[in-house]
């Protein structure tokens, strides 16, 4: 992992500081230059009033003694009624249903199979 994010940064500093063969890439040529006065000051501009408004809106940033309900609250009560649904009536129609197949489907098919035995499998 720390090999490929040495390599990923290496990457991006070489891409910054010399991007000329990506644009030799691209299909169209390309005019424009990254380094020029204006490019240079307008982005530094952008980032320290960025970090100049971070630093004065840092105060607000300050936690707040509150209870807040998060969105974990609805499965969290939607679990309780899930739990209740699959432990009373679906384990009681499972219940039910299991009773059948073993009263009634596996004594069908031992009945079928004794039938087809003696039909089918006549020893001479």
């Amino acid at each position: 992992m720390l090999i490929a994010m040495g390599l990923a940064a290496f990457l991006c500093i070489g891409i910054g500081v010399l991007p000329g063969p990506l644009y030799q890439l691209l299909p169209y040529a390309v005019h424009f230059e990254p380094y020029t006065g204006d490019h240079v000051t307008s982005a530094l501009g952008i980032l320290l009033f960025t970090g100049l408004g971070f630093f004065m809106l840092l105060k607000k940033l300050d936690p707040e003694p509150t209870i807040s309900v998060d969105t974990d609250w609805v499965y969290r009560k939607g679990s309780r009624v899930f739990m209740w649904f699959a432990s009373k009536p679906v384990a009681i129609s499972d219940t039910y249903v299991g009773n059948l197949y073993n009263t009634w489907f596996t004594r069908f098919t031992l009945v079928f199979s004794d039938f087809l035995a003696r039909v089918f499998d006549v020893r001479e």
